[in-house]
């Protein structure tokens, strides 16, 4: 009888809207009456009829069920996939943030009685609410997942856990996509990233047993070093001199170092590298002639013409961060992901330290009076070096093989190279190991039309042109990796 009533008074007031009478109400000014407690004789479901539930209503009721441990996992896990579907809009996602929804999402993401499937729906959530959407970025990257953040994990802390420990291949590749989704075009990410030992989990996910992971990572590398500005902020904050001569040394192939240079800046190395000799000096990007700064990466005698381009993020991204991107080229170098990267392009026996391939070489390759690396030290080098096979017991085909990794992988070899030769600061202070040195010469050879490849011979031997590399871009890495890797 009630359900028949409320249907009697809708049906009354959709006759009475039919009118021309100009003191009818309108539908929001009887869903305020409603709430108001104004028309009793209208029962609250008959707004939701008329009007159906905001979003934002749905979403508490969708989590509300996802953190109910009484339900089933398939019902969980369906309220989950709905509420995902809600924050594709990003006012929705950022409505995370205002109804406090952060601290639940993460305590179901951490909790020990959370399965597998879950995990996969939850961070799926993360990462669609920070796909290009800065305030998520933001609030995710503070968030903990206790309401008041004692005793809770962080957010970034749980994902990159996740992605080192997780036994199941679907968890650490959503966490992948959540951790590139938190890390796009947001410097405080970043630096938090590489604070938290970020780099060391992605050098052990260029290992991990699925190829759909390295693929993953491959890219989200390429991606930082895209997105990374920090060369040209410098450069546009450093003092212009007009007619200043160019620096002693200058010019491509130099060995040398400005003093000026040494004197001011912290020196950046590769592990095991502290013992090798200085890598090759960047030249002076001051022109001769005017005194005008030169693109990144060009020399008054030879410039760039086509430097690695820069992504550049939404306004509010960089506002919303105030920090200046952390140097990922640096970062790279520093936790010797560099190495893992070049390596996994390469044969697994060229990982091997037993022979002579190193140490000799090293003093040519880096200038007189260089001295070779300690054992111990290169030896710690070519630990970074070997990638397993693919396959939860390492006895599958090496990634190399695998196209799309290659690709993936070559690419961000070649963004390395560009960004470090556009850090002038960076690229004469940094010391590459023997073992760096020698991975980039090998790609470099192998990867040539003329070399053999980096896939199984008679299987798929890829080189550049093979994946879809350009000419310009193949040639200035080949010319990058002579300068600081020697020939």
């Amino acid at each position: 009888m009630a359900n028949n009533a409320n249907m009697d008074a809708l049906l009354k007031w959709s006759m009475q809207q039919q009118s021309s009478d100009p003191q009818a109400p309108t539908p929001s000014q009887l869903a305020e009456d409603i709430k108001a407690g104004k028309r009793p004789d209208l029962d609250p479901k008959v707004l939701e009829a008329m009007m159906g539930k905001s979003e934002a209503t749905m979403m508490q009721e969708e989590l509300r069920a996802a953190v109910d441990f009484q339900r089933s996992e398939d019902d969980r896990e369906v309220a989950l996939d709905n509420f995902e579907m809600l924050i594709e809009s990003i006012d929705n996602a950022n409505l995370i943030t205002s109804m406090k929804m952060w601290s639940p999402l993460l305590a179901l993401l951490s909790s020990t009685s959370s399965s597998p499937r879950l995990q996969v729906a939850t961070l799926w959530i993360l990462g669609t609410a920070c796909q290009n959407n800065p305030s998520a970025q933001d609030a995710l990257l503070h968030a903990h997942s206790t309401p008041e953040g004692a005793g809770g994990e962080q957010a970034l802390d749980l994902i990159l856990a996740i992605l080192r420990d997780s036994q199941d291949m679907a968890v650490r590749a959503k966490a992948m996509y959540a951790l590139s989704a938190l890390l796009g075009h947001h410097p405080r990410a970043v630096k938090a990233f590489g604070e938290k030992g970020g780099y060391e989990v992605l050098k052990g996910a260029l290992r991990d047993p699925s190829i759909n992971i390295r693929r993953k990572t491959a890219f989200l590398i390429n991606s930082l070093l895209l997105q990374d500005d920090s060369a040209a902020h410098a450069a546009a904050s450093a003092p212009l001199l007009l007619g200043a001569p160019p620096a002693s040394g200058s010019g491509s192939g130099s060995t040398s170092t400005s003093t000026a240079a040494s004197d001011d800046l912290p020196t950046i190395s590769t592990p095991g590298a502290a013992a090798a000799a200085a890598a090759t000096a960047s030249s002076a990007t001051s022109s001769r002639a005017t005194g005008v700064t030169l693109p990144p990466g060009s020399t008054p005698d030879r410039p760039v013409s086509n430097p690695a381009p820069l992504e550049k993020p939404p306004v509010t991204s960089t506002a919303a961060s105030g920090i200046v991107h952390p140097s990922v080229p640096a970062a790279l170098l520093a936790s010797n992901l560099l190495v893992t990267l070049a390596y996994s392009l390469l044969p697994s026996s060229l990982s091997s330290s037993s022979s002579s391939s190193s140490g000799s070489g090293s003093a040519s390759a880096s200038g007189s009076g260089s001295k070779s690396q300690s054992a111990g030290a290169e030896e710690e080098d070519y630990a970074d070096a070997r990638v397993p096979s693919l396959g939860l017991d390492g006895d599958g085909e090496e990634a190399r093989t695998d196209e799309d990794y290659a690709e993936k992988a070559l690419r961000a070899l070649l963004t390395f190279t560009t960004r470090l030769e556009e850090d002038k600061q960076l690229s004469a202070k940094t010391r590459l190991s023997e073992v760096a040195r020698r991975g980039l010469r090998e790609v470099k050879s192998r990867m040539s039309e003329s070399g053999s490849g980096s896939g199984v011979e008679g299987e798929g031997e890829w080189d550049w042109k093979k994946l879809g590399l350009e000419q310009v871009d193949w040639t200035e890495f080949e010319r990058a990796v002579e300068r600081i890797a020697g020939q």
